[in-house]
């Protein structure tokens, strides 16, 4: 008797469950319909002329750090990120100036930094100069 009611029991939970989980599923036919009707194909796209579709852009830097009499200062770590809408840094390359003073890189930058932000450490002194994006970044930074 006992065997028989533990596997009723057992059975009635089991079949709770089933049909519980089992749910119809309800699809507003009118939305789908609508969602399939405004959309648009890649064709339909009106795009203006010249429109650049690249997500990315090439900046060449060429760098020398002086100290405060314009003398070259080498051996200096750089450090090169983009700057976000949100004035957020994302640090994109680190390199070192040679013996004169001087960096050359070019540094793939995604659309979506407005602004280049250089960083110069020498001496565990950090100054940070910042740059509007362009083909060819070329300064001359003061070290100290």
């Amino acid at each position: 008797m006992r065997l028989l009611l533990k596997t009723l029991s057992c059975l009635l939970l089991v079949s709770c469950i089933f049909f519980s989980a089992c749910n119809k599923e309800v699809f507003d036919t009118a939305t789908t319909d609508e969602l399939q009707r405004d959309s648009s194909n890649i064709e339909d796209l009106n795009v203006p002329d010249g429109f650049d579709y690249s997500s990315s852009r090439q900046v060449a830097f060429n760098l020398k750090t002086v100290d405060a009499q314009e003398d070259a200062v080498g051996n200096v770590l750089i450090y090169l990120f983009g700057v976000d809408q949100n004035n957020q840094p994302d640090q994109l390359q680190v390199g070192i100036t040679n013996a004169k003073g001087q960096f050359s890189a070019e540094v793939t930058f995604a659309n979506h930094f407005k602004e280049v932000m250089i960083r110069t450490v020498n001496n565990y002194k950090e100054v940070d100069s910042k740059y509007a994006i362009q083909e060819n970044i070329s300064a001359q930074l003061v070290v100290d």
